[in-house]
């Protein structure tokens, strides 16, 4: 019915903006030689619907321009409450470099008194702060470092450190164990600034601390010699990396025998030290010793032996054995 309505009066269907009048009850219209007979009733409900269509699409483009203006202010907001934070962590960084730089000049207010205290007192004979207070005050100057280090702080962390080795060495022996300490800390800063040597003549003393209070078998030691072979090598001082890493070997051997794994990993590493100095027939060597502990531990499939087997493949074409080579390579075909 409302297609012939729109047919035959267009003012009265589908349109918000027409406008509609009906004078009595039936009204007709010609319509293919038949007449349309419409009720009044009919047009008026139609009327209130399409005045109602009107207004729900004029509060529809009412919703459509408040949810814009509503979605500009959130993005406005969005980029303040973005600014706000900003300002905050800025605020919030800055309050905290304040607070650890308050700390610090505490801790050496702490240091400087103590020593101008004790000087005092022995010009006096009284009796000097007690060793707690004295173990204290290190251990927190060496905390405090230890926190400066971790937030990437080096700068403050190294003299920081080097006050707390300096304390320490006046309140105790020069070779006592909780100098090691300071002093491998020091080597890992140095490391992390890049400075190899001198993170290397740390580890050094601290080594000659740790195995002059406990042995060359301590484990803490042997970590030690193991880092600091790697160190000699940044520094490119491979003789000297080879020479640590050596002893490192022996004392491995010593305590868990000829065909450990990780003997063969530290026989590989000083493989490498003769690498890099050209020396091939050495690194043979130590690469035959590796492959035979993997091949006694491990399935021949394993990385580990594949690797070894590889890497002793190239060893030998630098000296041009070729054949040697090529028996290698045919080992580890379709591994790699």
């Amino acid at each position: 019915m409302f297609a012939n309505m729109n047919t035959f009066y267009p003012n009265l269907g589908g349109s918000c903006y027409g406008h509609l009048s009906v004078n009595t009850r039936q009204d007709a219209f010609p319509c293919g030689g038949q007449k349309l007979v419409w009720n009044s009733d009919a047009v008026e409900t139609i009327m209130i619907l399409n005045a109602a269509l009107c207004k729900i699409k004029n509060e529809n483009q009412e919703l459509k321009a408040h949810n814009r203006r509503l979605q500009r202010d959130n993005q406005c907001l969005k980029r303040e409450l973005f600014e706000r934070e900003k300002q905050l962590q800025t605020m919030q960084i800055r309050t905290a470099v304040l607070e650890e730089e308050i700390n610090y000049m505490k801790f050496k207010t702490t240091m400087t008194n103590a020593k101008n205290s004790s000087f005092i007192e022995e010009e006096n004979l009284k009796k000097p702060n007690s060793p707690k207070e004295t173990c204290s005050s290190l251990n927190l100057l060496f905390n405090l470092a230890v926190q400066y280090a971790l937030e990437g702080k080096y700068e403050i962390a190294v003299p920081v450190c080097k006050e707390a080795l300096n304390a320490f060495k006046e309140t105790n022996n020069e070779y006592h164990v909780g100098a090691a300490t300071l002093q491998n800390f020091l080597s890992l800063i140095s490391a992390k600034y890049g400075l190899y040597c001198e993170a290397a003549h740390y580890l050094e003393k601290a080594l000659l601390i740790r195995t002059l209070n406990c042995g060359f078998t301590d484990e803490t030691a042997i970590i030690t010699l193991g880092n600091l072979a790697t160190l000699y090598g940044k520094c490119q001082w491979y003789r000297k990396a080879e020479e640590t890493k050596i002893k490192l070997v022996r004392i491995k051997q010593q305590m868990l025998g000829d065909n450990h794994l990780e003997l063969a990993e530290h026989l590989i590493d000083l493989a490498m030290l003769c690498q890099q100095q050209g020396r091939y027939e050495e690194e043979q060597v130590y690469y035959h010793r590796a492959v035979n502990i993997y091949e006694s531990q491990l399935d021949g499939n394993d990385i580990r032996v594949k690797r070894a087997k590889l890497n002793l493949a190239k060893c030998l074409i630098e000296q041009l054995k070729f054949q040697e080579a090529a028996l290698l390579y045919r080992q580890i075909e379709g591994v790699f």
